[in-house]
């Protein structure tokens, strides 16, 4: 994975700029974003033969953003590593849809949304 200032050579065209950071993880196969100023996304990750979920916050300001509230390129790498070790890595697609399948999601804090029933529909259909 390359460090932040590699990525962000100017440190401030990093401002909410998540989509620099995810393809660092690996290719962007479905990404459902909230329609709003804050929520979440959710991501399918594909990287060396294996899939990847990522769900994360955003927020519209750096009291609530984590990539906004980052002052300098060593918090980003550690932000990067942090949502990095955040994925939920299966070795096929279809370990990955049980997971989805079999997650409880009506736990999970996002649940109400009707972008989270569309990205696990996505996943399934995938």
């Amino acid at each position: 994975m390359k460090k932040a200032i590699e990525l962000f050579p100017d440190f401030f065209l990093c401002e909410g700029n998540y989509e620099i950071i995810l393809k660092e993880f690996g290719k962007i196969l479905i990404q459902v974003d909230d329609d709003d100023y804050q929520g979440d996304s959710r991501v399918l990750l594909y990287n060396d033969g294996k899939y990847g979920i990522l769900i994360f916050g955003f927020g519209s300001c750096s009291g609530c953003d984590a990539l906004q509230s980052c002052q300098n390129t060593d918090e980003i790498d550690e932000l990067m590593q942090n949502m990095y070790n955040d994925i939920h890595w299966f070795d096929d697609l279809e370990s990955c849809k049980k997971w989805v399948r079999e997650r409880d999601w009506e736990l999970q804090h996002s649940w109400h949304c009707d972008e989270t029933k569309d990205f696990i529909q996505q996943v399934l259909n995938y």
